[in-house]
């Protein structure tokens, strides 16, 4: 991308160029086959991505180069094929490579990916082979692309789509580094924790197609200014992937301090079932491997409560073979939604996972307040995570726990599916993990009636709310809807918010603990899973935090970090649970 570049004899390199660009695109061809065939050991995946990036970017480099030292659309008709099929090639990245893009585990296009992969793979080769083919003798022949004003107008609109790519780089740019404006980036934060992967390869595209509208010897400073912003914000985007080491690093400590150095030595026959690598680069692009639906049954829509004012209602997965590893284990998982809206079966990709392994899991509902979360917060009347009309209502935080604490005692009077009850895990996400955190670390505090004849091995919390007092009073709409029981402020019964508080429920009997918090979440600051194992440290409890640096809210349901979190979490569960 530099103007800096000065090679000796830049035919001679271009041709050893070429060649190797040719054995990178045959490489890829094969690895992916193998990889498509269903053969997705990590390491496989692991040089996929890895060839596939570089593939990429090794034809960005093949472009640069052609454009100094060969300047195809000088060179007669093949040049002009050459200079054409280069555009075509970065508009088709640009738009193509959002084929790649999967959240929870699931592509928005499935299969599509790898139709957009050959086809990539097939531009790559032909842009390979013109250029090599230029490099023989300049072929003076009649122009294939006329100059004139309809090429001047199609060049003003790919300024113009270029520039509007660097707003939306610029705004998704600053939802990384800090979460993003007040509001707006509630969403862009989210959005680009699931799609950083593929801006890295389609800002390099979009900056290269916006310097070829610009001539070196009259542009040079407005050339310069684009590489540098194109730079820029590429490796803003390779942050996330960057910092998984440091994950990584951070989370394999504290396994460390909490079960010993030799924490992830597993039996054999146990190891197998497990993620045997924390971040895999071509599951990001291609999928991560899919979980064996064979080896559970599921149940749906039971109904466990009943008024007439509400019903509530679970889904139960329940292993279908033997001697699987999670078998003896239970997990009640609680969905979010920001209290209000949301609904069971809102986290297949973790639920499916997991009950592949045996575990027993019950996706349960619970009490929603009547409120739009999304427009009260942003203005924005948007209906995100529209909710079973069968659970909305006037009704309060209490009344959510008092749901969980329903159906534990339920569990237990209708254990119809052999659960495990000595062996409990509660789970959820979001406001979902702030719930699951009451009832895990609340357990025994006699605020509820949960069962007492359930044992809470652990709890699992995804970026879960911790801050009673911020998120029910000063927000103000949840307490001017009445979410919090009595309408009472934090001044007239400060205990009545720090019941609702998880950290203030901490006490030395709690279970072990695992949290997944990203660092630029604006929605539920990081702080919150941070002050919730802080207090269970204090009490010296086993608290792990996995910290997702610049995750924003959401974080786990991208493919990269799905992939980390899945490895801890699995890991987790066979660690502390009951033998």
């Amino acid at each position: 991308m530099s103007s800096k570049i000065n090679i000796s004899d830049p035919k001679k390199f271009l041709k050893h160029y070429c060649e190797i660009s040719f054995l990178l695109n045959v490489s890829l061809i094969i690895i992916s086959i193998i990889f498509f065939l269903g053969i997705k050991f990590s390491i496989i995946g692991q040089f996929f991505g890895f060839l596939f990036i570089l593939v990429v970017f090794f034809s960005f480099g093949l472009i640069l180069l052609s454009d100094k030292y060969l300047k195809p659309k000088k060179l007669g008709n093949r040049g002009k094929q050459t200079h054409f099929i280069t555009y075509l090639y970065l508009i088709f990245i640009i738009f193509g490579i959002w084929a790649f893009f999967s959240r929870k585990g699931e592509f928005l296009l499935p299969n599509i990916n790898f139709i957009i992969l050959y086809i990539l793979i097939g531009f790559s080769i032909l842009l390979t082979y013109l250029n090599w083919s230029l490099l023989k003798d300049n072929l003076h022949q009649r122009k294939l692309i006329p100059s004139g004003t309809g090429i001047k107008v199609i060049k003003i609109l790919i300024g113009v789509f270029c520039i509007l790519f660097y707003v939306i780089c610029f705004i998704m740019a600053w939802g990384i580094l800090t979460g993003g404006p007040p509001l707006l980036g509630m969403v862009t934060g989210s959005a680009i924790s699931w799609t950083s992967g593929l801006f890295i390869l389609c800002v390099p595209a979009v900056t290269i197609l916006f310097l070829k509208l610009f001539s070196k010897k009259y542009h040079p400073k407005v050339k310069m200014s684009i590489m540098i912003i194109g730079l820029t914000f590429t490796g803003i985007f390779a942050l996330p992937f960057a910092s998984i080491p440091f994950t990584i690093i951070d989370a394999n400590n504290q396994f460390s301090k909490h079960f010993g150095s030799d924490w992830n030595d597993f039996d054999p026959d146990v190891e197998k079932n497990f993620l045997d690598m924390q971040f895999v680069l071509g599951y990001y692009y291609f999928g991560l491997p899919s979980s064996n639906q064979d080896n559970f049954k599921v149940e749906k829509d039971i109904v466990f409560a009943e008024t007439k004012d509400y019903k509530l209602k679970y889904d139960v997965y329940y292993p279908d073979k033997k001697n699987l590893i999670g078998e003896d284990t239970t997990i009640i998982y609680i969905h979010g939604g920001g209290w209000s809206s949301g609904d069971k079966d809102q986290h297949p990709e973790i639920i499916h996972y997991l009950a592949a392994q045996g575990y027993v899991i019950f996706d349960i509902q619970y009490r929603l307040l009547d409120i739009n979360f999304f427009k009260e917060l942003s203005g924005i009347d948007y209906s995100y995570l529209p909710p079973d009309e069968d659970v909305v209502g006037e009704w309060t935080i209490e009344d959510q726990v008092n749901d969980i604490a329903n159906f534990t005692r339920y569990l237990y009077l209708n254990n119809d599916y052999d659960a495990n009850l000595e062996n409990v895990y509660f789970m959820g996400g979001s406001a979902g993990g702030h719930l699951a955190a009451l009832a895990c670390l609340g357990y025994n505090e006699g605020f509820w009636s949960f069962s007492k004849y359930l044992n809470i091995t652990g709890g699992a919390f995804f970026y879960p709310a911790n801050d009673a007092e911020y998120f029910f009073y000063e927000l103000e709409f949840f307490y001017e809807n009445g979410f919090i029981p009595g309408d009472e402020t934090p001044k007239e019964n400060p205990d009545l918010y720090k019941r609702y508080t998880p950290s203030e429920l901490v006490d030395s009997d709690d279970p072990p603990c695992i949290i997944f918090h990203g660092t630029s979440d604006q929605l539920i600051p990081y702080e919150n899973g941070k002050t919730i194992q802080d207090e269970m440290l204090k009490k010296d409890l086993i608290s792990i935090l996995v910290k997702g640096y610049f995750g924003s809210h959401g974080h786990t349901e991208g493919a990269d970090y799905l992939n980390v979190a899945l490895y801890y979490l699995e890991r987790f569960l066979f660690l502390t649970k009951d033998d």
